[in-house]
């Protein structure tokens, strides 16, 4: 392939992507269908198929793009920065509201909670499992799974968008919620 024709190909692939976030970030996640999609992008239905093979396979992409976009912050395995990761998630789902709100009642949820959500998760264990070295395996699985909802989109649109709380009142809540967890399982940690 041709260095121009590779560049064709990012570059219509970057589009289409592009143009699926647009209609998430200014509609809603019923719009995305192919069709929206194509026009959206100015092309035809048909060059959409020719770059993915199938809507899974396309839903996937728009999903890593989304993904990238919200660009949520990485989390250190110390407990200074799990603690910090309130303020920090819930900002980037706010500076990208639309998009994170879309994403959460489409078929890109799961795709990606699968892909995006793995390694933070993984840390989050690891942290509880060191910090909490002496609670029982249950109680970790516990705290782990209550730190891990509170840290997702999820919690922020229940605070933000259903409760009606400001930002800085939906992080304070997750924050001592974080502690609370933590605390539960006999770790030590700093007032916030």
């Amino acid at each position: 392939m041709s260095r121009l024709s590779e560049m064709q190909t990012r570059l219509t692939n970057q589009l289409i992507l592009d143009s699926a976030l647009e209609l998430l970030a200014a509609r809603s996640a019923e719009a995305l269908t192919v069709r929206a999609i194509a026009k959206q992008a100015g092309m035809s239905e048909r060059t959409v198929f020719r770059y993915y093979a199938s809507r899974d396979e396309l839903l996937d992409a728009i999903a890593a793009a989304l993904t990238a976009r919200l660009a949520l912050p990485a989390l250190e395995e110390t407990l200074e920065s799990l603690l910090q990761m309130p303020g920090r998630m819930f900002a980037r789902y706010e500076e990208e509201r639309a998009l994170t709100v879309a994403a959460l009642h489409s078929d890109l949820f799961e795709r990606i909670v699968k892909t995006s959500g793995t390694a933070r998760w993984a840390a989050i264990e690891r942290i509880v499992k060191r910090y909490a070295a002496e609670a029982t395996a249950q109680e970790q699985l516990i705290a782990t799974a209550n730190i891990r909802y509170l840290l997702t989109a999820t919690t922020w649109h229940y605070y933000r968008v259903l409760y009606g709380l400001d930002q800085d009142t939906a992080v304070t809540c997750v924050s001592r919620a974080l502690h609370q967890a933590l605390q539960g399982v006999g770790v030590h940690c700093p007032a916030h």
